[in-house]
């Protein structure tokens, strides 16, 4: 149970702070700060704080793929704000 609640709580306050407009500032990281990342995220995983280890370079390839599918897809979450398609005869 304990490692339950670790689990959400680590998602929970920082995993969240570092998948904040990652898709921003993940191309700027130096490999001294990604290696920093993944120094802490190991650890995590080492003292049992979270069931899974992570890689920050998996979690930027994977915020930056989510962000282009849903900017690209057909039902935009700016779709509904626009006005009807009107056509031309």
């Amino acid at each position: 149970m304990l490692q339950i609640n670790l689990d959400t709580a680590l998602h929970a306050l920082i995993m969240s702070k570092i998948r904040y407009a990652l898709c921003a500032w993940g191309g700027f990281l130096t490999q001294t700060q990604k290696e920093m990342i993944n120094a802490f995220l190991r650890r995590m995983y080492k003292y049992y704080f979270v069931s899974e280890c992570f890689d920050i370079d998996s979690i930027v390839d994977g915020m930056d793929r989510k962000f282009f599918k849903v900017l690209f897809s057909p039902v935009h979450c700016l779709h509904s704000l626009l006005p009807p398609v009107k056509s031309n005869p």
